[in-house]
Parts: structure tokens; sequence; C-alpha cells
């Protein structure tokens, strides 16, 4: 097999994640998308993991759909050049796509970490 270089960053192998947490507003659950990244020589190692969201649900259709209190989760991420697309689920109901510079995102990520 060869190695499959998805998610590979010469920082390390990046990793969006959904987390659920009550909103401040009421006892619902929110569910935003967080970032992190794992060593190369040993993916078991979390080298940053950010404290704050990278993306949570905003729009209407992020805050209104089949789950009523905001969801948004990662489904899958594409790199072409220096943007990464990021697709992702909203409201369990309706597919998206985010994107931003790769390089932004890593330096937001380690300066961001817990």
């Amino acid at each position: 097999c060869k190695r499959a270089d998805r998610g590979v960053h010469q920082a390390g192998f990046l990793v969006l994640k959904a987390s659920a947490m009550p909103a401040s507003w009421d006892d619902n659950y929110v569910y935003r998308i967080g970032a992190c990244l794992l060593s190369l020589e040993d993916p078991t190692v979390v080298l940053y993991r950010t404290r704050h969201f990278i993306l949570e649900p905003e729009t209407e259709i992020e805050r209104n759909g089949l789950y009523k209190w905001g969801v948004v989760f990662p489904t899958g991420i594409v790199l072409r050049d220096k943007t990464l697309f990021v697709y992702y689920g909203a409201s369990d109901q309706w597919c998206c796509v985010a994107t931003c510079n790769i390089d932004e995102l890593i330096t937001f990520i380690k300066t961001d970490s817990k």
C-alpha cells in the first residue's frame, strides 16, 4: 500500500472534530468544530488542540433544521494548493463547505492550543 498523504501537514496530522456542549442561553447542546494536530511519528500523541472552536453554528441553516439548537460537524476535508475546503453538515439537514488558508489554520491551532 502507498501511504496516503491526506490530512498530513509538515506540522502534523490535521484532525477536525465535533464537540457538543450546552449552549450558554439554555440547556440544549450545540455542536461545534475544533481542530488538533497529531504527531507524524506517533499519531497517538496530540501536539496541539484548540481551546476555541474553528466553526460554530451562526447562519440560519446551521441553527434551524432537524436539530434546532445549532449543529455543525465535519464530514471531509480537501486541500487544494493552500486552500482547505472543509465539508460539514449543518443542523442534521444540509451539507455545506467552508474554506480557509491551511497555513493560517495551522498557526491558529498552535497559538490557541490547550
